[in-house]
């Protein structure tokens, strides 16, 4: 899970493009006989706010963001790779993984813990569907007929860009909150 979630990451913007293939390729050793520790580190960094790392940490790690949600929470033993798994896993990062429906990766991420430890503790999983049932005409649906009426109007889609980067979503517990101009809606 955690490989899966570092390579959808350098292909979808959760941090800078190809980070972790880079990471893969200059901080492991050719015949990967390093990869396990040195995934098990970089795990361990994802788990932790900047502000509490190290300070004279590898600069190549700092650039790492902190992944909230627990996903590298846990600690794991330390796995053996060897040159071709080494090579393999780099391979995986010449995929765009942005292409894959982050839908997907919620599925895999509930099927890792029992219904009973996702209940302890209040985690829930609401399926791509059933988000949008409420999001959709709540705000989407008119910003897709805003697109594609104007589609050909550049200042207006400059317009409807920049309203679209005024969209402010919170997300508390089993509530989901969008932000439409100065007002907020109850989306869930």
């Amino acid at each position: 899970m955690r490989l899966l979630f570092a390579l959808y990451g350098d292909d979808s913007g959760m941090w800078e493009r190809d980070l972790f293939f880079e990471f893969l390729e200059n901080r492991t050793r050719e015949d990967g006989t390093d990869l396990g520790a040195q995934l098990v580190m970089l795990f361990q960094i994802m788990n932790q706010p900047e502000t509490a790392r190290p300070v004279n940490m590898d600069s190549l790690l700092s650039r790492f963001p902190y992944v909230n949600g627990g996903i590298f929470g846990e600690s794991t033993s330390i796995p053996y790779f060897d040159s071709k798994m080494r090579d393999l896993l780099i391979e995986a990062c010449m995929f765009n993984w942005s292409e894959i429906s982050p839908a997907i990766f919620g599925s895999l991420f509930q099927s890792v813990k029992s219904a009973k430890a996702r209940r302890q503790l209040g985690e829930h999983y609401t399926t791509e569907t059933n988000i949008l049932k409420t999001i959709e005409p709540l705000f989407l649906d008119e910003l897709r007929t805003e697109f594609q009426t104007y589609y050909h109007d550049v200042k207006r889609l400059e317009k409807l860009r920049a309203e679209i980067g005024q969209l402010q979503i919170m997300e508390t517990s089993s509530m989901v909150w969008i932000q439409i101009g100065g007002t907020y809606a109850l989306a869930a």
